[in-house]
């Protein structure tokens, strides 16, 4: 399959994603963040917004000149079954645009969303190819600048362009005409600035495709080490059997391991040995509830039984056999507590080990 075939058909799957999640889904479409033709979002919001709730902001690419937020709603279905709110970022595309407006306008989407939801309970960057440098972007921004201080906990850098000076020598700059000034001012790897306190709270999350060019495979790994060096919380992914498209297109899977990893740092497992609370799953909070319901109602149970068995034997006067009676029942009272406590103990520290899982690492998927 040649080129145009392969953009084309990556075109036909993201669109088609994004019809079937419009037409399911609860949606703000075409919301103005800015007075530019290209400034607006579609947003994908889940039923319930009584509560706090996540938001993920997805950028997408196309070399900053091609595709558009109106196909980019594809990547919402898993996340916002699980309370968490999609937002697919419009942006002004070359020849109209250029690199310092384009980064101007994802930085001011950001502050738009945070003024206008207050319940956002973290916001988590996505980005793909020429989206995943506009995200790294962002999480350089100098936000006095804008007014606000989001609580940016995470950003999803799938394929991305962080060194943006090699372009200048290719055919992708005949539309964006970058200088080399242009080009350096807004390349990711030459704005990591040290992480602080609220950024260190920022997992990041790097994804390049098994079948990526070499080029974005070194940037990848260029940029990796520069925020690790910074002291960021980094992640390196190799994600196995994809390539530049479908790395990003299978994002509508549930299954698909990408997914899974966002979808668990948006909604981390309780870690009761973290600095702050996190939101427990339905499912956890379910098996917990009967642990403690189990252990609850054997505790009455043998209670009740030692009781009744005292009542019993002391109008016989016999008690020696009202020890033994209560004594036993009382030790299998507290077999039953014990194993309730050790069953708690056990989902604790699993918990704990999944969210240790999140530490800076490189691993290949």
């Amino acid at each position: 399959m040649d080129k145009e075939a392969v953009i084309e058909a990556h075109v036909r799957e993201v669109t088609e994603g994004t019809r079937r999640a419009q037409a399911t889904m609860q949606t703000l479409l075409h919301v103005p963040y800015g007075g530019s033709d290209g400034e607006k979002l579609d947003i994908y919001l889940p039923t319930d917004l009584s509560e706090a709730f996540p938001l993920v902001l997805y950028i997408h690419g196309g070399y900053w000149q091609f595709l558009s937020k109106e196909v980019s709603g594809f990547i919402a279905p898993p996340l916002v079954t699980q309370g968490i709110a999609v937002v697919a970022v419009g942006y002004d595309l070359a020849p109209k645009g250029h690199l310092d407006a384009m980064v101007a306008q994802v930085r001011r989407s950001v502050a738009f969303l945070v003024q206008q939801y207050s319940k956002i309970s973290g916001v988590y960057l996505c980005g793909h190819s020429a989206g995943a440098h506009l995200a790294a972007m962002v999480l350089s921004a100098d936000w006095e600048e804008y007014g606000v201080t989001p609580d940016i906990k995470g950003a999803f850098l799938v394929s991305g362009v962080y060194d943006l000076e090699p372009i200048t020598h290719t055919s992708v700059n005949n539309l964006l005409h970058m200088s080399r000034e242009v080009a350096r001012r807004n390349s990711p790897i030459l704005c990591v600035t040290a992480a602080k306190p609220a950024r260190k709270a920022c997992e990041v999350l790097i994804a390049v495709a098994q079948h990526d060019s070499p080029e974005f495979h070194r940037q990848s790994q260029e940029y990796f080490q520069a925020l690790r060096s910074a002291g960021w919380r980094v992640s390196l992914l190799d994600i196995a059997d994809t390539d530049h498209f479908d790395v990003i297109e299978k994002l509508y899977q549930g299954g698909y391991i990408l997914t899974q990893v966002r979808r668990n740092v948006c909604i981390p497992l309780i870690d009761p040995f973290g600095s702050e609370s996190q939101e427990v799953p339905a499912s956890l909070q379910h098996l917990i509830c009967l642990l403690t319901l189990s252990g609850i109602s054997v505790y009455i149970s043998y209670s009740g039984a030692a009781f009744a068995e005292t009542v019993h034997m002391y109008n016989q006067q016999d008690f020696d056999h009202v020890r033994i009676s209560f004594g036993w029942s009382m030790a299998l009272a507290w077999l039953s507590f014990s194993t309730e406590v050790l069953a708690g103990s056990l989902l604790l520290l699993a918990a704990r080990l999944l969210s240790l899982q999140q530490a800076t690492r490189s691993v290949a998927i």
